[in-house]
């Protein structure tokens, strides 16, 4: 007669893990003295999203400003999710200034920023409760005459992580 035995798995994905799946196998062993004719293990696929909860932020160091300051704008993204970038992904932050603003630089502790193409390479993982940082220098213009300036950021996970946040 045929018979089964149902044995239930639950298992928690570590939030570092970067693989679009993850494969859980199962080998039954018999006793030696029963022989086994059929198929004794397999295999099941199971595809794994990685979601990161962002929060950004940008605030910059003068509340008022005229023509010809310099000034910093600083651009924190905080992980406010349950899964992590790892070292070595790219976290892509782009700096949208206004015309009356020219940038002079960008600096980050989190890795290197490539201001070409807005990709910050991270040296640190990207886990929960942590934050990324981007500090801009830049210099109002000189001819700038209206009364604001603005400067928004887009902040861009990695195209197979799912942001439940702001990106903006």
């Amino acid at each position: 007669p045929s018979q089964f035995l149902k044995l239930k798995v639950r298992a928690r994905v570590a939030p570092n893990y970067a693989d679009s799946s993850i494969v859980n196998t199962v080998v039954v062993k018999l006793p030696s003295t029963v022989k086994n004719t059929g198929d004794s293990t397999d295999a099941d696929t199971t595809p794994i999203t990685r979601k990161i909860n962002l929060i950004v932020d940008k605030v910059a160091s003068i509340a008022n400003v005229v023509a010809g300051d310099v000034l910093s704008y600083t651009i924190i993204a905080i992980n406010n999710g349950i899964s992590t970038l790892n070292i070595g992904e790219k976290l892509t932050i782009i700096d949208k200034p206004d015309s009356g603003l020219t940038i002079l630089s960008y600096s980050t502790r989190n890795g290197s920023y490539n201001s070409s193409n807005g990709e910050l390479t991270l040296n640190s993982a990207f886990s929960p409760s942590k934050t990324v940082v981007l500090t801009v220098i830049a210099k109002v213009n000189n001819t700038y005459k209206d009364s604001t300036i603005h400067n928004a950021v887009l902040v861009k996970l990695p195209k197979d992580v799912i942001n439940t946040g702001d990106s903006t």
